[in-house]
């Protein structure tokens, strides 16, 4: 297995979300944008390992997926109590899924929303009493995982059933051996919706996404011995990001100036303007300390494992047929700096969210308001950015109830635990 894109991934995420959300003021219009505070939140006292999804539901209640200890709970408006749904053991009646990998919560028509069963290959459909009522399947089997968690947006339903979420994206071809990479930074990706009942699957819109580190470049040297050279931008471009609001309204905000594109369930399309940001230049000391960052982290790897990180194994048919396969430490290379971004983009990946009252939640990558905790443009259906909401310390956005309310989840670093928190923006 060629282990380079993958570990490559992982590295340049860990990299990114290294970027500070603080810098000095440009834009003239942050003036004019209320900056406003969450009220004082009432915690759980049931804690969690990793990080739940939450959904607000009927009653003031929220639902919550535990996925690491395979339990789905239904907590009251005070997170005092809370009652299980599902568990491994069937506690509540339900069994809980069996899934290979880390499915989210996803908010379907109406309070219903939709577990993966990894096992069945369905969507198991939660009422709005947290209760699972009946599987339902995926009209193209293939496409369950993709439908479930993409690399871009947040799949969800509209009021007529229909589930949006990512299409799979073609293999970016490697390029043949002494050939030269593709100069191309950007590819184009498409939001699909399904429809149960129909039973049929078409493309709503579509979105940009940079590319990711191009393929080793395999080749030979002049004692015949075969080669590599893998080639590393520590700071892609950021995707486009999208959300469906609980109406049903696909919005797509798009990273290269910072407006919303919109389609409505009927599949009418618009633009909004764009919306304010404080952009901010990329210093070339600052490539240079990412570039030194991404080393450090390739060196600390080798160091731990013992083994070059992109080490790979190829094999190469000979003359004979037979396959002969080589160990390749390819040498690592990075892009120039006039090939890194000038500018922070607006948006990084998994940036975008939609509140249960039909507002978009943005984090932006910078904002000369940002202070201790995540600080949030708000957008509403008519495209105007109407407030900015800023996140207590610690704390990170979980999940959103109807009427303004907001589910945060606070991190305690010495129990290395989650508190789940319920609260309202003030206005």
């Amino acid at each position: 297995m060629k282990p380079s894109m993958q570990q490559t991934g992982r590295l340049l995420a860990l990299v990114i979300a290294t970027c500070s959300l603080a810098v000095h003021a440009r834009a003239q219009t942050n003036k004019s944008i209320p900056v406003r505070q969450v009220s004082g939140p009432v915690t759980s006292r049931e804690t969690f390992t990793e990080r739940p999804d939450v959904r607000g539901i009927p009653g003031g209640h929220a639902l919550v997926h535990d996925q690491r200890n395979k339990r789905l709970l239904v907590f009251d408006s005070t997170l005092a109590t809370f009652t299980i749904s599902a568990d491994s053991v069937s506690t509540g009646g339900n069994l809980f899924p069996k899934t290979t990998y880390f499915y989210p919560l996803i908010a379907y028509a109406g309070d219903s929303s939709l577990l993966i069963d990894s096992e069945a290959s369905a969507f198991l459909v939660v009422d709005g009493a947290g209760r699972i009522v009946h599987p339902m399947a995926h009209p193209i089997g293939r496409d369950l995982r993709n439908a479930s968690y993409g690399y871009v947006g947040h799949p969800a339903g509209d009021q007529q059933g229909r589930l949006y979420y990512t299409a799979t994206s073609p293999p970016q071809p490697a390029p043949k051996d002494g050939a030269p990479p593709s100069t191309a930074t950007r590819d184009t990706g498409s939001i699909v919706r399904v429809d149960f009942n129909r039973r049929v699957l078409d493309t709503v819109a579509q979105f940009s996404i940079a590319r990711g580190d191009p393929p080793m470049i395999f080749g030979v040297n002049a004692n015949g011995k075969p080669t590599g050279i893998t080639t590393i931008n520590p700071m892609h471009g950021a995707p486009d990001e999208w959300a469906v609001l609980a109406d049903g309204t696909l919005a797509i905000v798009r990273e290269y100036d910072y407006h919303v594109d919109w389609v409505s369930p009927d599949g009418e399309k618009r633009s909004t303007p764009k919306l304010p940001f404080d952009w901010r230049r990329i210093t070339d000391d600052e490539k240079r300390a990412r570039i030194d960052s991404v080393q450090r982290i390739i060196d600390s790897v080798t160091t731990a494992t013992g083994q070059p990180m992109f080490r790979t194994i190829r094999g190469v048919a000979g003359d004979d047929g037979r396959t002969r396969y080589d160990t390749i430490i390819p040498t690592v290379k990075y892009v120039p700096l006039s090939q890194m971004p000038d500018y922070f983009p607006p948006i990084r990946n998994g940036a975008v969210r939609a509140d249960a009252d039909n507002n978009l939640w943005i984090l932006p990558t910078t904002s000369s308001q940002a202070g201790a905790g995540l600080l949030y443009d708000v957008v509403d259906k008519k495209g105007e950015l109407f407030e900015r909401v800023r996140l207590p310390a610690n704390s990170v956005l979980a999940g959103f109830g109807k009427g303004g309310v907001v589910f945060l989840l606070n991190r305690d670093p010495d129990a290395k635990t989650w508190e789940l928190q319920r609260t309202r923006v003030v206005r």
